[in-house]
């Protein structure tokens, strides 16, 4: 079997293990903070207010730009029907358990490490807050950038491809201005460059 076959099947395995898991979440209402994010929230109701994104904090005390731009596209196509909220809620943590196989499979090349990791972490209920709680759209927006991130550095050193350098930068800042807890990416980055630098291939 190709690679890209079980790769392809590895991806199915993950989408059907993400919606047994949260599933349930797309029949949920707003939850506690929801309704001040998004039903009584006037600047998600128009992408005029876009720009005013990156100047008004978000639940009045955090700077997440991209986080109420996320929120501000979901209403132009559901308005207030929850529905909508929680399917992007659980399609992000789909793409994010996806980008987690890939970064693992690039580290150590393992295909069985790489499927068993991503899918134990697209179903632990550590990230029921997350996909249920539409308000903390911000932690799965951060973990989308910093994946790509980790991703597109993982590369740029193990291959040689220093525009892949750029593309790490563009998706780190856009981790920033999803959610504040994207300050530890350096951290991150590190445990990354860390094992890339023991990889006997690398130039």
């Amino acid at each position: 079997m190709s690679l890209k076959i079980k790769i392809a099947g590895i991806v199915v395995l993950l989408a059907l293990a993400c919606f047994a898991a949260y599933g349930t979440s797309l029949s949920n209402g707003f939850l506690i903070d929801d309704k001040f994010v998004v039903q009584q929230n006037p600047l998600i109701k128009d992408l005029f207010f876009a720009p005013q994104y990156f100047t008004q904090p978000f639940l009045k005390v955090y700077y997440r730009p991209l986080t109420h731009l996320s929120l501000a596209l979901d209403y132009q196509v559901w308005k207030l029907d929850p529905f909508g909220y929680h399917l992007s809620a659980v399609l992000l943590h789909f793409f994010n358990a996806v980008l987690l196989f890939i970064l693992l499979y690039i580290l150590w090349g393992d295909v069985a490490l790489a499927t068993l990791t991503s899918l134990l972490f697209v179903i632990h209920p550590v990230c029921s807050i997350p996909v249920n709680y539409v308000a903390d759209r911000g932690t799965l927006l951060s973990a989308l950038f910093m994946l790509g991130a980790l991703i597109a550095f993982g590369l740029a050193v193990k291959r040689s491809r220093p525009l892949f350098y750029l593309a790490g930068f563009v998706f780190f800042i856009c981790s920033l201005l999803s959610h504040e807890s994207s300050i530890l990416f350096p951290l991150y980055l590190l445990c990354v460059l860390a094992i890339v630098d023991q990889m006997p291939d690398k130039k």
